[in-house]
């Protein structure tokens, strides 16, 4: 949430896919955590296919054009923000 908050939503746009969830447990999750951000069910595994997504959970930084900017560790914690700034103007 403190990263969304930083970036104006022309720069930043965060969307969660869940790949294996039903839907009422994606709501319980998003009512629980207070996530702000659109929630897409993937059971099909279409999106997480077409970005080779392994394990969960997978950070993907995507840019406008849909090349994959960074993904994985250099997406969590305090690694971030340094990450966002270096890709996101």
């Amino acid at each position: 949430q403190a990263a969304r908050d930083q970036f104006d939503s022309e720069q930043l746009q965060i969307i969660g896919v869940a790949v294996s969830d039903a839907e009422a447990q994606v709501r319980a999750f998003v009512d629980r955590y207070g996530v702000t951000w659109p929630q897409v069910l993937d059971p099909n595994r279409a999106l997480s296919d077409r970005y080779r997504v392994l394990g969960l959970p997978n950070p993907v930084l995507i840019g406008p054009n849909g090349t994959i900017l960074a993904r994985g560790d250099t997406l969590r914690g305090v690694r971030l923000l340094p990450t966002l700034t270096t890709h996101i103007r």
